[in-house]
This record gives C-alpha cells, structure tokens and sequence, in this order.
C-alpha cells in the first residue's frame, strides 16, 4: 500500500491495523489498553485548527479515538 498522505490512505492504513487485531486508542486511554496490541496515535496540531478539527471529525466517522496535541 502506498501513504499518500489522503483521509483515503489513512482509513486503509488503520483498516489494517484492526486486521491485525491491533486495539487503535489515545492517550486518555492507554492504561486500559496496555496488555493488548495498540496502536496509539495522535497530532501535533502547529498551524490550522480548523482542519485539525475535520479530521477529528472524519477519525470519528471511522470508530477511532486520537490525541491531539496543541
């Protein structure tokens, strides 16, 4: 699979991860999970907050949970 960095991408790459049985999870949340396989993600948010909140918004739409960092 080739990253190019599209919300199509990001779904496929995160699509594999749960195939592989990986728990997706943030960092409110990573003592509840730490016994399984995770992956844990999240965004330094530096310029634009208003396209941080779009892809809050589109994680949400794909059953994950992220931290962003601001």
């Amino acid at each position: 699979m080739e990253f190019n960095f599209t919300y199509k991408s990001y779904h496929q790459a995160i699509e594999l991860y749960k195939n592989s049985n990986y728990t997706i999870t943030n960092f409110k949340n990573y003592d509840q999970n730490k016994e399984k396989k995770i992956l844990l993600i999240r965004h330094d948010i530096d310029m634009d907050i208003g396209l941080a909140k779009d892809f809050a918004e589109f994680e949400n739409s794909i059953g994950i949970n992220s931290s962003y960092f601001f």
